[in-house]
């Protein structure tokens, strides 16, 4: 799942995160509103709690960041994908893509896979139309790399992603608030 900590607050975030991680996972730590500071000592105590279970860590954009807390990998911008000459030296690297295009494109670069979306509309991107299921399971028809949806979507439509050839699901809002009962 994508870290929604700014929105939800930090240690209630970090309290669900901990009841949360039963099964392994990806965490992507992606706030884009906490200074650099901050996000240094949360993305520390994500991987700190990760370590106790089997998921792995991503952090958003910043290699070198991801590397200073000990994180299992990067999660590039499309943005980053399209400019960058070669994978970032880390064992898992993950892209951000929103059609055929990008996708291809971080499989060209030797991302280990990508998130396709948004496929419904999203408080993360709004204004944005969502790409809908039908071009979802285009774009990802024979994807050299695995690829999740990501966008709008709640933990009951993991078997229609599934369905549509996604991996299975990113999630940031849906999936934290579901699991904010454990605190």
């Amino acid at each position: 799942w994508v870290t929604n900590a700014a929105e939800m607050g930090e240690e209630r975030y970090l309290a669900a995160l901990r009841g949360a991680l039963t099964l392994p996972t990806a965490i992507q730590v992606r706030e884009r509103q906490m200074s650099p500071e901050n996000l240094e000592s949360f993305a520390c105590r994500v991987v700190e709690i990760a370590r106790g279970s089997r998921s792995r860590v991503l952090v958003n954009s910043d290699v070198e960041l991801a590397r200073r807390v000990g994180a299992d990998g990067v999660h590039l911008t499309a943005l980053q994908v399209s400019t960058i000459q070669r994978r970032p030296d880390l064992p898992w690297v993950g892209a951000s893509a929103h059609g055929r295009a990008e996708l291809d494109a971080a499989a060209t670069l030797g991302c280990d896979f990508a998130v396709l979306g948004p496929v419904n509309a999203t408080q993360t991107h709004p204004g944005m139309k969502g790409i809908g299921w039908s071009r979802f399971a285009a774009d990802v028809l024979d994807s050299p790399i695995p690829a999740f949806a990501i966008g709008g979507l709640t933990p009951l439509e993991a078997d229609l992603a599934i369905a549509h050839g996604a991996h299975g699901l990113a999630m940031q809002r849906a999936f934290m608030g579901s699991a904010t009962h454990l605190v």
